[in-house]
């Protein structure tokens, strides 16, 4: 890409968001502090294959989604379930660049996800086809098993942060995000303690239909 060149650069994170916390609109906002990003796109899946005996059903989800983004004018709540999109994250991605982004994309992923992908097979074939910004949590819950887990997987990792605006590869991000997680929210919600980490409108709408009860 010649020198000056601007692209639209656009951040798509996907997840069960069971619920979504604040920290997924945090993890959005300090990227954006490291990248000039120019829109988020959150999509939620309607069935994740590791958590799809366990996660609240799509609409839910979704709804949430809507809501705890309401106030977020960058960010879009995406319906991959429209696509049938939904065999994966590969996959997911794949239909999100086809159909929504404009210019370039960057996965954000949080260190404790990658490890299962690792294990599943999902993430050598994404890093090798997207970039992917691995996002540590202040917890370190995941992280160290991540960094583990990545040794392999070295000969994709970049060296500049830009270098993840122009091709393929993983980087972490250069700051610990939050560690309150949606495993947490849940914990809050079902024994009826308040948080801080669910925006007002996800705890009314989880009260109102009777999630994590």
């Amino acid at each position: 890409m010649e020198s000056g060149t601007t692209t639209h650069l656009t951040g798509v994170m996907l997840g069960t968001f069971d619920p979504p916390t604040k920290n997924h609109a945090a993890t959005m906002y300090l990227a954006r502090c490291y990248y000039p990003f120019d829109q988020f796109f959150m999509a939620p899946f309607s069935g994740n294959r590791d958590k799809a005996d366990r996660a609240t059903a799509f609409k839910h989800r979704l709804a949430m989604c809507h809501l705890a983004m309401a106030n977020s004018p960058m960010v879009e709540v995406l319906n991959l379930d429209a696509y049938g999109a939904d065999g994966g994250r590969l996959t997911a991605y794949r239909t999100i660049s086809q159909y929504y982004v404009k210019g370039t994309m960057i996965a954000l992923m949080g260190a404790d996800r990658v490890p299962a992908l690792i294990e599943q097979g999902q993430f050598e074939p994404i890093v090798s086809e997207f970039a992917v910004l691995v996002v540590p949590r202040q917890d370190a819950i995941g992280t160290e098993e991540c960094q583990e887990k990545l040794r392999p997987f070295a000969r994709f990792q970049v060296s500049h942060p830009l270098q993840l605006m122009y091709g393929s590869g993983w980087r972490f991000l250069d700051v610990n995000v939050d560690g309150f997680s949606s495993t947490k929210a849940r914990a809050s919600l079902k024994s009826g303690v308040d948080t801080d980490g669910l925006s007002d409108a996800v705890k009314a709408y989880a009260a109102r239909h009777s999630l994590y009860r």
